[in-house]
Protein backbone atom coordinates (compact mmCIF):
# COMPACT_ATOMS: atom_id res chain seq x y z
CA UNK A 1 0.00 0.00 0.00
CA UNK A 2 2.61 2.50 0.64
CA UNK A 3 3.77 4.90 3.17
CA UNK A 4 2.03 7.38 1.69
CA UNK A 5 -1.08 8.67 3.78
CA UNK A 6 -4.06 10.21 3.01
CA UNK A 7 -6.77 12.96 4.13
CA UNK A 8 -9.45 10.95 2.81
CA UNK A 9 -9.33 7.12 2.59
CA UNK A 10 -12.86 5.86 0.06
CA UNK A 11 -14.46 2.43 0.53
CA UNK A 12 -15.56 0.28 -2.52
CA UNK A 13 -16.86 -3.11 -2.42
CA UNK A 14 -16.96 -4.40 -5.57
CA UNK A 15 -18.74 -8.00 -7.01
CA UNK A 16 -19.68 -8.43 -10.56
CA UNK A 17 -20.41 -4.96 -11.43
CA UNK A 18 -18.66 -4.52 -14.99
CA UNK A 19 -21.58 -2.18 -16.15
CA UNK A 20 -21.33 0.30 -13.21
CA UNK A 21 -17.80 0.36 -11.32
CA UNK A 22 -16.06 2.07 -14.12
CA UNK A 23 -18.23 4.97 -13.65
CA UNK A 24 -18.44 5.04 -10.74
CA UNK A 25 -14.45 4.79 -10.36
CA UNK A 26 -14.75 7.40 -12.57
CA UNK A 27 -16.78 9.66 -10.24
CA UNK A 28 -13.73 9.54 -7.18
CA UNK A 29 -10.97 10.43 -9.44
CA UNK A 30 -12.70 13.17 -11.29
CA UNK A 31 -13.07 14.98 -7.16
CA UNK A 32 -11.90 18.16 -7.19
CA UNK A 33 -10.31 17.19 -3.51
CA UNK A 34 -7.04 15.48 -5.09
CA UNK A 35 -5.99 14.17 -1.59
CA UNK A 36 -7.72 11.26 -1.60
CA UNK A 37 -6.74 7.09 -1.88
CA UNK A 38 -9.67 4.58 -3.08
CA UNK A 39 -9.15 1.52 -1.51
CA UNK A 40 -11.32 -1.05 -3.90
CA UNK A 41 -11.81 -4.61 -2.20
CA UNK A 42 -13.08 -7.09 -4.89
CA UNK A 43 -14.88 -9.83 -3.36
CA UNK A 44 -14.58 -12.54 -6.14
CA UNK A 45 -15.62 -11.04 -9.22
CA UNK A 46 -16.18 -13.62 -11.94
CA UNK A 47 -17.26 -10.83 -14.99
CA UNK A 48 -15.03 -7.96 -16.37
CA UNK A 49 -14.41 -6.14 -13.24
CA UNK A 50 -11.18 -7.08 -12.37
CA UNK A 51 -9.92 -6.41 -16.28
CA UNK A 52 -11.08 -3.42 -15.51
CA UNK A 53 -9.40 -2.66 -12.06
CA UNK A 54 -6.29 -4.10 -13.22
CA UNK A 55 -6.28 -1.55 -15.72
CA UNK A 56 -6.18 1.23 -13.40
CA UNK A 57 -2.85 3.58 -13.25
CA UNK A 58 -3.82 5.83 -10.87
CA UNK A 59 -1.50 5.45 -7.74
CA UNK A 60 -4.29 6.49 -5.32
CA UNK A 61 -6.09 3.83 -6.66
CA UNK A 62 -5.36 0.23 -4.51
CA UNK A 63 -7.40 -2.98 -5.19
CA UNK A 64 -7.27 -5.57 -3.18
CA UNK A 65 -8.40 -9.68 -4.25
CA UNK A 66 -10.42 -12.28 -2.22
CA UNK A 67 -12.66 -14.84 -2.32
CA UNK A 68 -15.97 -14.79 -2.29
CA UNK A 69 -17.93 -14.25 0.92
CA UNK A 70 -20.82 -11.97 0.03
CA UNK A 71 -20.47 -9.80 3.51
CA UNK A 72 -20.60 -6.17 2.79
CA UNK A 73 -19.74 -5.32 6.42
CA UNK A 74 -16.83 -7.62 6.44
CA UNK A 75 -15.65 -6.15 3.14
CA UNK A 76 -15.27 -2.65 4.49
CA UNK A 77 -13.42 -3.74 7.70
CA UNK A 78 -11.12 -5.52 5.76
CA UNK A 79 -10.57 -2.13 3.46
CA UNK A 80 -10.56 -0.34 6.77
CA UNK A 81 -7.70 -2.13 7.97
CA UNK A 82 -5.75 -0.98 5.17
CA UNK A 83 -6.95 2.66 5.11
CA UNK A 84 -4.41 5.92 6.27
CA UNK A 85 -6.74 8.80 5.83
CA UNK A 86 -7.91 11.01 9.04
CA UNK A 87 -11.71 10.97 7.35
CA UNK A 88 -12.98 8.02 5.61
CA UNK A 89 -15.76 7.44 3.06
CA UNK A 90 -18.17 5.16 1.15
CA UNK A 91 -18.94 4.59 -2.32
CA UNK A 92 -20.71 1.30 -3.72
CA UNK A 93 -19.63 0.36 -7.01
CA UNK A 94 -22.96 1.11 -8.46
CA UNK A 95 -23.11 4.47 -7.38
CA UNK A 96 -21.74 7.97 -8.63
CA UNK A 97 -20.41 11.14 -6.43
CA UNK A 98 -20.68 15.11 -8.03
CA UNK A 99 -16.81 16.22 -8.22
CA UNK A 100 -17.18 18.36 -5.41
CA UNK A 101 -18.53 15.89 -2.74
CA UNK A 102 -15.35 15.38 -0.98
CA UNK A 103 -13.89 18.84 -1.03
CA UNK A 104 -17.65 20.06 0.26
CA UNK A 105 -18.19 17.65 2.63
CA UNK A 106 -14.77 18.14 4.00
CA UNK A 107 -15.33 21.69 4.54
CA UNK A 108 -18.35 21.68 6.10
CA UNK A 109 -17.22 18.55 8.42
CA UNK A 110 -14.29 20.19 9.71
CA UNK A 111 -16.42 23.84 10.60
CA UNK A 112 -18.56 21.97 12.80
CA UNK A 113 -16.31 20.70 15.66
CA UNK A 114 -19.44 18.89 17.37
CA UNK A 115 -20.36 16.74 14.31
CA UNK A 116 -17.71 13.73 13.92
CA UNK A 117 -19.64 12.72 10.73
CA UNK A 118 -21.88 14.06 8.12
CA UNK A 119 -24.32 12.81 5.55
CA UNK A 120 -25.28 14.79 2.09
CA UNK A 121 -28.72 15.17 -0.22
CA UNK A 122 -28.51 12.44 -2.86
CA UNK A 123 -30.30 11.61 -6.24
CA UNK A 124 -31.71 8.34 -6.33
CA UNK A 125 -31.36 6.83 -10.46
CA UNK A 126 -32.31 4.07 -12.31
CA UNK A 127 -30.16 1.10 -14.22
CA UNK A 128 -29.77 3.91 -16.80
CA UNK A 129 -28.94 6.95 -14.81
CA UNK A 130 -32.30 8.41 -15.10
CA UNK A 131 -33.43 10.35 -12.24
CA UNK A 132 -36.20 8.33 -10.08
CA UNK A 133 -38.45 11.29 -8.37
CA UNK A 134 -38.53 10.86 -4.84
CA UNK A 135 -40.39 12.55 -1.55
CA UNK A 136 -38.66 15.51 0.18
CA UNK A 137 -35.49 15.39 1.66
CA UNK A 138 -35.02 17.49 5.14
CA UNK A 139 -31.81 17.77 6.76
CA UNK A 140 -31.05 17.09 10.36
CA UNK A 141 -28.33 17.63 11.94
CA UNK A 142 -27.43 17.04 15.66
CA UNK A 143 -28.32 13.97 17.96
CA UNK A 144 -30.46 12.37 15.24
CA UNK A 145 -30.44 8.77 16.30
CA UNK A 146 -34.27 8.86 16.78
CA UNK A 147 -34.56 10.71 13.15
CA UNK A 148 -32.86 7.60 11.77
CA UNK A 149 -34.82 4.66 13.21
CA UNK A 150 -37.92 6.32 11.91
CA UNK A 151 -36.53 6.95 8.34
CA UNK A 152 -37.12 10.57 9.27
CA UNK A 153 -33.53 10.62 8.38
CA UNK A 154 -32.04 8.88 4.58
CA UNK A 155 -28.51 9.01 4.87
CA UNK A 156 -27.59 6.29 1.66
CA UNK A 157 -24.13 4.90 2.96
CA UNK A 158 -22.33 6.86 -0.28
CA UNK A 159 -23.30 10.21 1.09
CA UNK A 160 -21.50 9.51 4.50
CA UNK A 161 -18.04 10.73 5.77
CA UNK A 162 -17.18 10.16 8.85
CA UNK A 163 -13.95 10.64 11.08
CA UNK A 164 -11.46 7.46 11.02
CA UNK A 165 -11.19 7.75 14.95
CA UNK A 166 -15.11 7.88 15.56
CA UNK A 167 -15.40 5.09 13.48
CA UNK A 168 -12.83 2.83 15.73
CA UNK A 169 -14.50 3.93 18.58
CA UNK A 170 -17.74 2.34 17.03
CA UNK A 171 -15.51 -0.93 16.14
CA UNK A 172 -16.33 -0.47 12.16
CA UNK A 173 -19.24 -2.96 10.86
CA UNK A 174 -21.40 -5.81 12.14
CA UNK A 175 -20.26 -8.53 9.87
CA UNK A 176 -22.82 -10.83 11.84
CA UNK A 177 -25.52 -8.99 9.54
CA UNK A 178 -25.36 -9.27 5.69
CA UNK A 179 -27.93 -6.40 5.12
CA UNK A 180 -29.16 -3.00 6.71
CA UNK A 181 -25.03 -3.16 8.59
CA UNK A 182 -24.56 0.22 6.92
CA UNK A 183 -27.83 1.70 8.90
CA UNK A 184 -26.99 -0.45 12.08
CA UNK A 185 -23.30 1.63 11.89
CA UNK A 186 -25.12 4.83 11.73
CA UNK A 187 -27.36 4.08 14.62
CA UNK A 188 -23.71 3.37 16.58
CA UNK A 189 -22.34 6.29 15.26
CA UNK A 190 -25.58 8.96 16.03
CA UNK A 191 -25.53 7.22 19.58
CA UNK A 192 -21.83 8.55 20.43
CA UNK A 193 -21.67 11.85 18.00
CA UNK A 194 -23.77 14.41 16.57
CA UNK A 195 -24.21 14.66 12.41
CA UNK A 196 -24.33 17.14 10.39
CA UNK A 197 -26.63 17.37 7.27
CA UNK A 198 -25.35 18.78 4.15
CA UNK A 199 -28.55 19.74 1.78
CA UNK A 200 -26.54 19.85 -1.52
CA UNK A 201 -26.99 16.79 -3.50
CA UNK A 202 -23.67 15.17 -3.66
CA UNK A 203 -23.86 11.77 -5.24
CA UNK A 204 -26.20 9.60 -7.11
CA UNK A 205 -27.99 6.43 -5.79
CA UNK A 206 -28.67 3.80 -8.06
CA UNK A 207 -31.84 1.86 -7.84
CA UNK A 208 -31.66 -1.56 -9.83
CA UNK A 209 -33.16 -5.21 -9.83
CA UNK A 210 -30.26 -6.71 -9.98
CA UNK A 211 -28.82 -5.22 -6.70
CA UNK A 212 -28.72 -7.35 -3.12
CA UNK A 213 -31.76 -5.98 -1.76
CA UNK A 214 -34.11 -5.63 -4.47
CA UNK A 215 -33.36 -9.85 -5.00
CA UNK A 216 -33.51 -10.22 -1.43
CA UNK A 217 -36.30 -8.69 -0.06
CA UNK A 218 -37.41 -11.00 2.73
CA UNK A 219 -33.95 -11.24 4.38
CA UNK A 220 -33.81 -7.34 4.28
CA UNK A 221 -36.51 -6.96 6.39
CA UNK A 222 -35.52 -9.60 8.57
CA UNK A 223 -32.13 -8.16 8.99
CA UNK A 224 -34.39 -4.69 9.64
CA UNK A 225 -35.82 -6.33 13.09
CA UNK A 226 -32.74 -8.07 13.73
CA UNK A 227 -31.01 -4.58 14.18
CA UNK A 228 -34.06 -2.85 15.87
CA UNK A 229 -33.99 -5.66 18.07
CA UNK A 230 -30.33 -5.01 19.13
CA UNK A 231 -30.68 -1.29 19.42
CA UNK A 232 -34.03 -1.90 21.75
CA UNK A 233 -31.26 -2.88 24.36
CA UNK A 234 -30.71 0.09 25.49
CA UNK A 235 -31.88 2.04 28.52
CA UNK A 236 -33.32 4.88 27.18
CA UNK A 237 -37.24 3.94 26.80
CA UNK A 238 -38.08 6.41 23.97
CA UNK A 239 -35.57 4.52 21.30
CA UNK A 240 -36.69 1.32 23.10
CA UNK A 241 -40.30 1.99 22.29
CA UNK A 242 -39.08 3.22 18.90
CA UNK A 243 -37.35 -0.13 17.91
CA UNK A 244 -40.21 -1.82 18.27
CA UNK A 245 -42.77 0.37 16.67
CA UNK A 246 -40.21 -0.22 13.56
CA UNK A 247 -40.06 -3.85 14.38
CA UNK A 248 -43.87 -4.27 13.70
CA UNK A 249 -43.82 -2.07 11.10
CA UNK A 250 -41.68 -3.83 8.47
CA UNK A 251 -43.20 -7.25 9.66
CA UNK A 252 -46.55 -5.51 8.57
CA UNK A 253 -44.90 -4.88 5.21
CA UNK A 254 -43.92 -8.69 4.85
CA UNK A 255 -47.53 -9.78 5.57
CA UNK A 256 -48.92 -7.58 2.80
CA UNK A 257 -46.47 -8.72 0.59
CA UNK A 258 -46.75 -12.42 1.46
CA UNK A 259 -50.99 -11.74 1.38
CA UNK A 260 -50.49 -10.07 -2.13
CA UNK A 261 -48.71 -13.46 -3.38
CA UNK A 262 -51.30 -15.30 -1.56
CA UNK A 263 -49.14 -17.32 1.18
CA UNK A 264 -51.55 -17.58 3.95
CA UNK A 265 -49.20 -18.85 6.70
CA UNK A 266 -46.37 -16.47 5.99
CA UNK A 267 -49.34 -14.13 6.16
CA UNK A 268 -50.02 -15.01 9.43
CA UNK A 269 -47.07 -15.97 10.55
CA UNK A 270 -46.05 -11.71 10.20
CA UNK A 271 -48.61 -10.75 11.72
CA UNK A 272 -48.46 -12.67 15.10
CA UNK A 273 -44.49 -11.13 14.66
CA UNK A 274 -45.73 -7.53 14.15
CA UNK A 275 -48.36 -8.17 17.10
CA UNK A 276 -45.53 -9.40 19.34
CA UNK A 277 -43.45 -6.19 18.67
CA UNK A 278 -46.11 -3.83 19.27
CA UNK A 279 -49.25 -5.21 20.18
CA UNK A 280 -50.66 -1.99 20.96
CA UNK A 281 -50.21 -0.18 17.62
CA UNK A 282 -53.55 0.94 16.01
CA UNK A 283 -52.20 -0.01 12.38
CA UNK A 284 -51.85 -3.56 13.34
CA UNK A 285 -55.26 -4.12 14.43
CA UNK A 286 -56.55 -2.64 11.54
CA UNK A 287 -54.03 -4.27 8.92
CA UNK A 288 -54.67 -7.41 10.58
CA UNK A 289 -58.71 -7.01 10.00
CA UNK A 290 -57.63 -6.22 6.32
CA UNK A 291 -55.38 -8.73 5.65
CA UNK A 292 -57.56 -11.40 7.41
CA UNK A 293 -60.41 -10.94 5.31
CA UNK A 294 -58.69 -11.12 1.96
CA UNK A 295 -57.32 -14.65 3.14
CA UNK A 296 -60.37 -15.64 4.88
CA UNK A 297 -63.27 -14.24 3.12
CA UNK A 298 -65.72 -17.11 3.60
CA UNK A 299 -65.00 -16.51 7.69
CA UNK A 300 -66.64 -13.11 7.98
CA UNK A 301 -69.60 -14.42 5.65
CA UNK A 302 -70.41 -16.30 7.95
CA UNK A 303 -69.85 -13.89 11.07
CA UNK A 304 -72.04 -11.57 8.91
CA UNK A 305 -74.87 -14.45 8.42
Amino acid sequence: MGQRRALVSVIMPVYNQETYVQAAVQSVLDQTLTDWELIIIDDGSRDGTLRYLSSLTDSRVHVITRQHCGNPARLRNEALTRATGNYIAFLDSDDLWMAEKLAVQLDLLRQHETARWSYTHYERIDHAGRTIPGGAWIPHSGAILDKLITYDVVAPMPSVMVERNVLDEVAGFDETLFYCEDYELLFRLAAVSHALAIPQRLCKVRTHQASNTARNWVSVHHSWMLVYGKLAATSDRQIKALCWRMCAYHALYLAGRHAADGERLLTLQELIRAGHYHPACRTWWKVMRILMRALFPRLFEERRA
